[in-house]
């Protein structure tokens, strides 16, 4: 979540009550580019309204230009979980406001999740299930070699 994002959304003037709430919870699960994908039924869970008041409430925030949705189809009939791309950007700076400024950025979901000697052991594991002499087997050898001289550093 990018914490300017979301101050932006906090600042912004024509958000107001639970679509405010609405914006709030869809700018908490972006990645730090502004990208998240979210269901109705979820949104409607953590806001404690309707799906179709999440329907509503996108469909507006597509108008004010907050977000752009982008439907996936898994089939003709059925759609898989939308993408949304928050297009707010912060209004304003004030000097006096540091909230972001102290809290790191995540490069990637791997390094968030996972430290390096567990990512290691999760490898290994990974190797049991594998064939010895294969591609992917020895993909996962020449990781393991890497991280372990990672640790090494």
């Amino acid at each position: 979540m990018s914490v300017h994002i979301l101050a932006a959304i906090r600042q912004h003037p024509q958000l107001k009550g639970s679509l405010k709430l609405t914006a709030q919870e869809i700018a908490h699960r972006a990645s730090s580019s502004g990208f998240v994908r979210v269901s109705y039924g979820y949104l409607a869970s953590k806001t404690g309204l309707t799906i179709q008041t999440m329907i509503t409430h996108v469909k507006r925030l597509e108008a004010l230009g907050i977000l752009r949705k982008q439907k996936i189809w898994i089939s003709a009939r059925r759609c898989a979980v939308n993408l949304y791309a928050l297009l707010i950007r912060p209004l304003h700076r004030c000097s006096t406001q540091k909230t972001g400024e102290n809290l790191p950025e995540a490069e990637r979901e791997e390094e968030k999740l996972l430290s390096l000697s567990e990512e290691i052991r999760r490898q290994r594991k990974a190797l049991n299930f594998l064939t010895p002499g294969s591609q992917l087997w020895e993909r996962t050898q020449e990781e393991i070699a890497r991280l372990e001289t990672l640790r090494r550093c």
